[in-house]
């Protein structure tokens, strides 16, 4: 079974056959992690559309932060 380490936590986590795109949930902190690569072996926090929200309106802002 491939090995990585939780983004959050840092525990070792693994998945039996993994596949670009799967989500588990980290055994020891219960955070949702996704498969983002193969090989190498490799998970991150799934893609949350919020995410780009927060960025769009960071972007708005002129040069005195408003």
């Amino acid at each position: 079974m491939p090995k990585a380490y939780c983004p959050e936590c840092d525990a070792i986590v693994g998945v039996q056959d993994p596949k670009v795109g799967h989500l588990f949930t980290c055994p020891e902190c219960g955070v949702e992690l996704e498969v983002i690569s193969t090989d190498p072996f490799d998970v991150y926090f799934p893609y949350n559309e919020d995410w780009d929200e927060g960025e769009d309106q960071e972007a708005g802002r002129d040069d005195d932060g408003r």
